[in-house]
This record gives C-alpha cells, sequence and structure tokens, in this order.
C-alpha cells in the first residue's frame, strides 16, 4: 500500500509563516506540500494518477 502525505504551508492569523515537518524516513511514499490553493487541482491530479496506477 501506498502512503501519502499532504500537508499544508500557510500563515496564520498574524501573518507568520506556518511551516510542517516532513515526514521522517519510511513514514510516507509521497509528499505534496501545499503552499498556494492555486495548486489543489495539479495535487489532486497526481495523487488520481498514483491510485490509478496501483
Amino acid at each position: 500500500m501506498k502512503r501519502l502525505v499532504i500537508i499544508t504551508v500557510g500563515k496564520t492569523h498574524s501573518g507568520k509563516t506556518t511551516f510542517v515537518l516532513p515526514p521522517t524516513s519510511g513514514e510516507a511514499d509521497y509528499l505534496f506540500a501545499i503552499k498556494d490553493s492555486n495548486e489543489i487541482q495539479s495535487i489532486i491530479q497526481k495523487i488520481t494518477y498514483i491510485a490509478q496506477s496501483l
């Protein structure tokens, strides 16, 4: 089974950028970091492609 990790990087209410630590080695097969809402559609397409290839 493939393991996906999807994280979002954004800004807090005070304007500070938030960061999430990536998964540790072996924890996930794919990592998608969404930094901008414009990236969502392309990431959905990538995840769909991965799911169809399983």
